[in-house]
């Protein structure tokens, strides 16, 4: 995915902070030490996992690569979610 692609989708998508956790607790970081691999401070890998906040790209990018994961494994288009949710409420599409 290229930045532009990101900027143009970013009303719309949505971190799975609860994936992203359990990537991070399965490669076996702290969050100490995932942020400072990272380069940022611990409280905000906490807020980013329990989506107190977003991260910038970059960080995004970097919490990835160190994750070794893509960013489109962390990443959900709430666009879908919606329609999700929709048809559980008995909508259509």
């Amino acid at each position: 995915m290229d930045v532009q692609s990101f900027y143009r989708l970013g009303d719309y998508m949505k971190i799975d902070v609860s994936k992203l956790r359990s990537i991070r607790l399965r490669k076996g970081y702290s969050q100490q030490e995932l942020a400072r691999r990272v380069g940022v401070a611990q409280p905000r890998i906490s807020e980013v996992e329990r989506g107190k906040c977003v991260p910038r790209l970059g960080t995004l990018y970097r919490i990835t690569k160190v994750l070794g994961v893509k960013m489109d494994d962390v990443l959900v288009d709430d666009r879908i979610l919606r329609v999700e949710d929709n048809t559980k409420k008995g909508g259509t599409l």
